[in-house]
């Protein structure tokens, strides 16, 4: 199950509720990282937002991670990144390996701090490239502000 709502209203994440996160100023991180199951390096992607809304609370520069809906414009935007998908394991988008397809960890991405987004810094000192996103993304999901 690939959690986009289709419904023409734009606002609802699929469960008659509306999407969490808003952001017309958002990006996708990428990283480098190595596979949790065969070792290999691989891209990692996440999304990052410079200025956004989640729970109705102002915020900026913070990602997002635990996506588990998404509306069908950026869904379109993320093909670009055919790794990170939905999983259905884990009832939400993750990276996976495009070698050995093994789902990554995401909140190890996140959360520990010799991680690729442990913290993004805006001003781009670290090895992540950020791909604006167009217009403004709806999403539900689980977020961080970056200190």
């Amino acid at each position: 199950m690939n959690r986009i709502d289709d419904n023409d209203d734009g606002d609802d994440d699929g469960d008659g509720e509306a999407f969490t996160i808003c952001s017309d100023q958002a990006c996708v991180a990428c990283a480098s990282s190595t596979c949790c199951r065969c070792r290999r390096e691989i891209e990692v992607v996440a999304l990052y937002c410079r200025r956004g809304t989640a729970s109705q609370e102002l915020l900026e520069h913070f990602t997002v991670q635990g996506i588990w809906a998404i509306e069908p414009d950026l869904a379109r935007q993320l093909e670009r990144w055919p790794s990170f998908r939905f999983d259905a394991d884990q009832g939400c988008y993750a990276n996976h390996c495009p070698h050995c397809a093994a789902p990554q960890d995401e909140a190890a991405l996140h959360d520990e701090p010799d991680q690729p987004f442990f913290d993004i810094d805006p001003a781009g000192t670290r090895s992540i490239r950020l791909t604006p996103l167009a217009g403004t993304v709806q999403l539900s999901g689980d977020y961080s502000v970056d200190v």
